[in-house]
């Protein structure tokens, strides 16, 4: 009896045509999902590259988020299942799970509910995520538990992170961005659900998805391509397996990686969680006539929208004024003890505080 986790796939024995398989991968996509432009053929593209994610130096996560919840977040996990290499979903994990996975069997993890167990990711869980990033470097090293000996664990794996809210900006970085929106009833009449056997349904074009990487593989590694600059180093290098695989479909595919390349990315600093709440504070200073203001008031300014992603940010509750200051520490923005009328000892914010920051990132 078998202890894998993952399917043993074999390769399909035809032929396989590889524009054509990405854009039925698209069709299905668009069937059961509305999604801004540009990320139907960034995700395909995505999923393809997982079968050859050893040829590529540099390999980005897909992180998938939704302000709120009911925004299509679990249909999407349930595509990204039917189509990418030994797809693993969980709802949660630690650390060692993650290690010992990944070693023996080098699944796609699809990690949802991030916003629960991975919001502040920190230590083992952190520095394991972040080190998938890099295949020359996407290793840990631990002791047996009787021995002592050092032994190395492999940490390179395709990942998808699924989170209501954004999580810790190295993991954001680190990844290929995918905001999700809840979409209108008229929107869903078009929509089709996935149905119960999804997976198997799919499992020919599992097949042909790794015959497509096994035929290329030289062709890959051979040519690795150098998405264009856009002003984002990191981009570049999150890209490239897009880019490369696209390359080798068509002129057409290359066009459509390049025009998601551009779209997702010139987004993708509105994800940023720091960047989003500056470009709140400065909308509600616009109206805001106060010299100062108490954390409490700001917050509940912050969270006055019922999709603000600040009612949700503290794993499911609204942003506490711990994590207001953590946030805005980056930017030399500190909560100090402020006067409003007689009360001397509200802790809050001076407004002329943020003008630097405003001035210079929003």
């Amino acid at each position: 009896m078998s202890n894998r986790l993952t399917e043993e796939l074999s390769p399909y024995t035809g032929i396989v045509g590889g524009e054509q398989l990405l854009d039925d991968i698209v069709t299905i996509i668009r069937s059961h999902l509305v999604l801004p432009d540009g990320v139907a053929e960034a995700i395909a593209l995505w999923l393809m590259s997982t079968y050859s994610i050893d040829c590529f130096r540099i390999y980005p996560k897909l992180f998938v988020f939704s302000p709120i919840m009911r925004c299509g977040k679990t249909t999407l996990l349930e595509v990204l299942s039917g189509f990418a290499q030994r797809s693993l979903p969980v709802s949660g994990i630690t650390p060692a799970v993650v290690y010992r996975t990944i070693e023996n069997e080098q699944p796609t993890l699809i990690i949802d509910e991030a916003d629960q167990h991975l919001k502040n990711a920190s230590g083992d869980m952190a520095a394991i995520l972040n080190s998938s990033h890099n295949q020359s470097t996407a290793r840990i090293m631990r002791s047996k538990p009787k021995t002592l000996e050092p032994e190395y664990f492999s940490t390179w794996a395709p990942m998808v992170i699924a989170a209501i809210g954004v999580l810790n900006a190295t993991i954001m970085d680190r990844s290929i961005i995918i905001s999700l929106k809840r979409i209108t009833g008229q929107q869903k009449k078009n929509l089709s659900k996935i149905p119960i056997d999804f997976t198997k349904q799919t499992l020919p074009m599992r097949q042909k998805l790794l015959k497509w990487a096994i035929d290329n593989e030289l062709d890959i590694l051979n040519n690795n391509i150098e998405p264009p600059d856009i002003g984002n180093h990191r981009a570049q290098d999150n890209w490239s397996p897009l880019f490369t695989i696209a390359a080798l479909i068509s002129p057409a595919w290359e066009n459509k990686c390049d025009t998601a390349y551009r779209l997702l990315e010139a987004s993708k600093s509105n994800n940023d969680p720091r960047s989003m709440l500056l470009k709140d504070i400065d909308a509600i200073f616009q109206t805001y006539s106060g010299k100062n203001i108490k954390s409490e008031d700001l917050i509940n300014a912050l969270t006055a929208k019922s999709d603000s992603i600040w009612t949700e940010y503290n794993s499911g509750r609204s942003i506490t004024p711990r994590g207001l200051a953590a946030l805005l520490k980056d930017f030399g923005i500190k909560p100090k003890t402020i006067r409003q009328g007689s009360n001397a000892s509200n802790r809050g914010y001076e407004v002329t505080d943020f003008n630097d920051a405003l001035k210079r990132y929003i």
